[in-house]
């Protein structure tokens, strides 16, 4: 779903003549913080970052789909 929207920003940013780098940060934005998710993962996998934490993971993972969603509803409204 994040590639898709990515994809979709970067679409939108060249077919937009005016503020079309605002839809581009949207897509970046949204990428930001899929790298931090990742990078929460890798942490947690190692172990510095405690096992019963991992309940947060699942909250940031949802809240990027809401971000994601939420990007669409705007690229295309």
């Amino acid at each position: 779903m994040v590639v898709i929207t990515l994809s979709l920003s970067i679409y939108r940013s060249i077919d937009v003549e005016d503020n079309g780098g605002m839809y581009f940060m949207l897509g970046v934005c949204l990428l930001g913080f899929v790298i931090i998710e990742v990078l929460m993962i890798v942490f947690t996998r190692r172990g510095d970052l405690p096992k019963g934490k991992t309940w947060f993971l699942y909250f940031v993972g949802v809240c990027v789909i809401f971000e994601a969603i939420f990007t669409d509803v705007l690229l295309f409204q």
